[in-house]
């Protein structure tokens, strides 16, 4: 997947919290969402950075890659 579809689907993602955090009326699991939705937009956000670095320096190796791969299954 390429990191700029990666941040399209940052972006969906915090959408989506944004519109569960404002249709929940309990208190906790709306700011649980909207803890998730700044999550997703400062992964949004980070992934843009990468985006504009030489791609020689997104990932130095493998391992890089996977650790990267593993984090956005969380």
């Amino acid at each position: 997947m390429s990191l700029h579809r990666d941040i399209r689907e940052c972006r969906r993602y915090a959408d989506a919290c944004a519109r569960i955090a404002a249709r929940t009326a309990d208190a906790k699991t709306r700011d649980n969402f909207l803890r998730l939705q700044r999550s997703w937009l400062r992964l949004e956000r980070c992934l843009a950075l990468a985006a504009r670095l030489p791609d020689n320096r997104i990932f130095s190796n493998a391992a890089d890659r996977k650790h990267l791969s593993l984090e956005a299954k969380l």
